[in-house]
């Protein structure tokens, strides 16, 4: 009878918690003010077009490096086999005792990125990269004109810029702060006249963080439709394991994507922010097992391409170390009973959880554990545990879970968190819901505008590839205490592969959530594929 009472009691806490996130998800939260064009919240809707030059539906293969690079129209020929070469070293702190852990290297500008012979593409000269503090300085126009309708989604007053962004179903409430961060930063580089002459359209598809078919109807009609000039500074991880091979078939520049899907790793024409998913769980697993030692662990599992990303970067860590995997527990996106899965952990009897998926399946997992009363000897691990809502909604069941983060930490002080945090509530009234995409988010829409900025004001997408290629952003500070390093080649791009790990030790926020247990540091695992 008492099991039974708290299994009632655990579906009761599963479906309010279950129908919050979701009603928050589908309402949505209102701007303060109405931001620059979209076809998102608070913006126009996009234009319509039919150039047939533009998109492809079709999945097509990686590795199209033409000369031209760039038009959306060529066909090219296969690239040479040399791979983006792993980083050699990264701003911030390295912890030591890694296999393989890279040495201390030049993170500057200096550093020209490799070309795919080995040899390094020549320097043009371009705007150093900004301070971080402001969140995009605006570029005047020329005085002899900006050259009007450069390329396609380029006028003499506007550029289009397109992305997938998640905007509804489970983490939507969670997700459309990503799309607010960008928009908070373009609204202040347009309203003081954008970037020469042009202010930035931002033309936004909801794929609710999904692969297959909805980010495939969204890459043709951004493409064929909308007919944007480039795909900006957007996040949906599920969303690019489909699109990625789309835009480089297309040879469609995709700068400052959020990098989560490692195939945004093998296309030359994707400029990825963040790291990648697997070193996400590569760094926190890594870590977990020097500090706490298990012999066995758990897996709950997103049961997605991304989740299986997650997953299998934890996987090649444990089994360095020799963790034994005794169980794989999966769910899908949306479920609301996890009950099966908590007992089937419980048999196994891991050591601990590590859980490779988004933050509501790991929150109902441990409400539904809570209530049945079970608890792993160790405490838990994850990708996503760092976002504020998980240790609001579960309290003291959390404490101790070890997590990743992109970089330094709120209560690290750097200027940048304040001025992340009063320009997005400019803007927007639900920074309660943001987490450590949003940051990325922003972070890349600073990175597209600087990019932008170094392309000129005779903008086209050859220009843009070229002058990313070339480094104008290496070197570039997110002002969260990492750097990017570039490494470009004909097989893709690296700018980051820092991980940070923090701690919960703070259920009830107070001050703050979590501490940081390691500083940034390269992930020394990291290969491309």
């Amino acid at each position: 009878m008492r099991t039974t009472k708290r299994r009632r009691d655990a579906q009761a806490a599963l479906a309010i918690v279950a129908v919050s996130l979701l009603g928050a998800a589908c309402a949505g939260i209102q701007p303060k003010n109405v931001p620059a064009g979209s076809n998102g919240p608070g913006g126009p809707q996009s234009q319509t077009g039919t150039d047939p030059n533009q998109g492809a539906t079709g999945l097509g293969g990686f590795g199209q490096f033409p000369t031209g690079a760039g038009t959306g129209t060529g066909t090219g020929s296969p690239p040479p086999t040399y791979m983006v070469p792993v980083p050699s070293g990264r701003s911030g702190s390295a912890a030591t005792g890694r296999p393989g852990a890279p040495s201390s290297g030049a993170g500057s500008a200096t550093n020209a990125p490799r070309t795919a012979t080995g040899g390094t593409y020549p320097a043009t000269p371009s705007p150093a990269p900004p301070a971080p503090g402001t969140p995009g300085v605006s570029a005047p126009a020329p005085s002899g004109g900006n050259g009007g309708a450069t390329d396609v989604g380029v006028t003499a007053d506007s550029i289009k810029l397109g992305g997938f962004y998640i905007e509804s179903g489970p983490v939507g409430s969670l997700g459309i702060t990503l799309l607010k961060a960008v928009k908070a930063v373009y609204n202040e580089v347009n309203a003081e006249g954008g970037i020469y002459g042009r202010k930035i359209q931002v033309v936004d598809c909801d794929t609710s963080f999904t692969s297959g078919d909805k980010p495939r109807t969204c890459y043709s009609k951004l493409t064929q439709q909308d007919k944007i000039f480039a795909f900006a500074s957007a996040g949906d991880g599920p969303a690019m394991v489909t699109a990625s091979p789309l835009i480089c078939k297309d040879q469609i520049p995709a700068i400052w994507m959020d990098g989560l899907a490692s195939d945004e790793f093998k296309c030359p024409f994707i400029f990825p922010t963040g790291p990648p998913g697997r070193s996400q769980s590569h760094v926190v697993a890594d870590y977990y097992v020097k500090a706490k030692k298990p012999k066995t662990v758990g897996f709950l599992i997103e049961n997605d391409d991304i989740g299986n990303e997650w997953a299998q970067g934890a996987r090649e860590v444990f089994a360095t170390y020799g963790v034994k995997v005794v169980t794989e527990q999966r769910y899908n996106l949306g479920d609301t009973n996890l009950n099966a899965q908590v007992i089937n952990m419980q048999a196994a009897n891991p050591d601990f959880v590590f859980f490779a998926d988004e933050p509501l399946g790991g929150i109902l997992f441990q409400l539904q554990a809570k209530s049945l009363g079970y608890k792993p000897p160790l405490p838990a691990a994850g990708v996503t545990c760092n976002v504020e809502i998980w240790p609001r909604e579960v309290g003291d069941y959390t404490k101790g879970m070890i997590c990743e983060h992109p970089w330094q930490l709120p209560q690290s002080g750097l200027p940048e968190h304040a001025n992340f945090e009063q320009t997005y509530k400019k803007y927007w009234n639900d920074w309660e819901q943001r987490n450590y995409y949003t940051e990325i988010h922003w972070v890349a829409a600073k990175a597209v505008v600087e990019t932008l900025k170094a392309a000129g004001p005779n903008l086209t997408r050859a220009r843009l590839l070229d002058v990313l290629r070339r480094g104008a952003l290496n070197g570039f500070d997110t002002g969260f205490g990492v750097k990017f390093k570039q490494q470009s080649s004909a097989g893709g791009n690296i700018f980051d592969t820092e991980v940070a790990v923090v701690e919960i030790t703070e259920p009830s926020g107070k001050p703050y959530y979590y501490e940081l247990r390691q500083p940034p540091a390269p992930d020394p695992y990291f290969t491309v594929g």
